[in-house]
């Protein structure tokens, strides 16, 4: 269990957060943030703590019709052959009590030059006025209707929903089966969105992700995503990620991690063992651990080595750092929960 939390924030992040339903004022964003769906307030987070069960597993109470939050993943989606957006700011809202529904900030979609706004109105639809009303009901919108549409190689996707107003102001609903492809990271999303109190899920990732440990990096673009509800997005890597890379793009000699004894369990993942490393004449205790009998569902991280946050340097994603948030030392837990998870406490 990491001790730190990290996410991708910026400072207009923090403020929307502070702040659900506004806008500062003195905010500019350039066009490539835009481009990532930057726009808009950031929804208020869950504190996980409400869902740790005195019992020590993690048992979330699962949100009701109109709940909203930020989706920590990189979504996607493609129709028609093309790319219409690529966003690490969607938005999920329970429209049911059974799985969440996607909805995308307006400045998230590409701007295809040319085609003019991809946006049309398109007659009227009474499917949208039962999710109208929850939307209003709980905040999310002044107002939401149904009868737009998006244009995609001149074709009409239909019953797309503009919000207007509310901390949900300028987001897009798109129907998930009227397009031909969503991708959470780089996997499928087949179906519907995974609720992700009800499930933890793992991902391939083929972007660069680099970490820094006092003065050497490591970087891998095979990683493995594992998003578990309460907490940031972790990253596994082979052994491989242990071998510094030089400019050239040629590998050194791969640093060792050793095994120091110390074990910690978790309900999800199984079984889990530290590493220590030597670094440039350091020792660093407790660096990094592996699972050495995951679940089925999570088999690609048994053998796989995921680094203790709070001894980085940095990290980063495509050179984008990530903010690391401390997190409590006993994770909100009693020492009696802890005991539970970690062996060696």
């Amino acid at each position: 269990m990491s001790r730190n939390r990290s996410r991708f924030l910026d400072a207009a992040d923090q403020q929307a957060s502070r702040t659900p339903g506004t806008q500062n004022p003195k905010e500019s964003r350039s066009t490539a943030e835009k481009q990532q769906g930057v726009g808009g307030t950031r929804p208020k987070q869950l504190d996980s703590s409400n869902f740790l069960e005195k019992a020590g597993t993690h048992k979330p109470d699962f949100p009701g019709r109109g709940h909203y939050e930020v989706c920590q993943k990189r979504i996607r989606a493609r129709h028609l052959g093309i790319l219409l957006f690529d966003t690490e700011r969607a938005i999920y809202v329970w429209e049911n009590a059974f799985f969440p529904t996607f909805y995308i900030h307006k400045s998230s979609f590409f701007d295809r030059k040319g085609q003019g706004s991809p946006l049309k109105k398109c007659g009227s639809s009474d499917k949208s006025m039962d999710l109208s009303r929850l939307l209003s009901n709980s905040g999310l919108a002044d107002s939401a209707m149904g009868n737009w549409a998006f244009v995609v190689n001149k074709r009409h996707v239909t019953d797309v929903m503009l919000v207007v107003g509310g901390r949900l102001n300028d987001h897009i609903r798109i129907p998930f089966k009227a397009l031909d492809e969503w991708r959470e990271h780089e996997d499928v999303i087949s179906s519907f969105p995974q609720d992700p109190y009800k499930a933890i899920s793992l991902n391939h990732c083929s972007r660069s992700v680099e970490t820094q440990i006092g003065t050497d990096k490591f970087e891998s673009d095979q990683a493995r995503v594992l998003s578990q509800k309460g907490y940031p997005p972790q990253y596994y890597f082979t052994r491989d990620i242990f071998k510094f890379k030089l400019p050239s793009g040629q590998k050194l000699e791969a640093k060792d991690p050793r095994k120091n004894g110390k074990t910690f369990s978790c309900p999800y993942k199984g079984h889990a063992e530290y590493f220590d490393m030597t670094i440039n004449g350091r020792e660093d205790e407790n660096i990094c651990w592996r699972f050495t009998q995951p679940p089925p569902e999570l088999y690609e991280i048994k053998g796989r080595f995921c680094f203790n946050t709070q001894m980085l340097a940095s990290m980063s994603v495509d050179g984008i750092p990530l903010i690391l948030e401390i997190l409590p030392e006993d994770h909100g837990l009693s020492g009696e929960d802890l005991k539970m998870f970690f062996y060696d406490v």
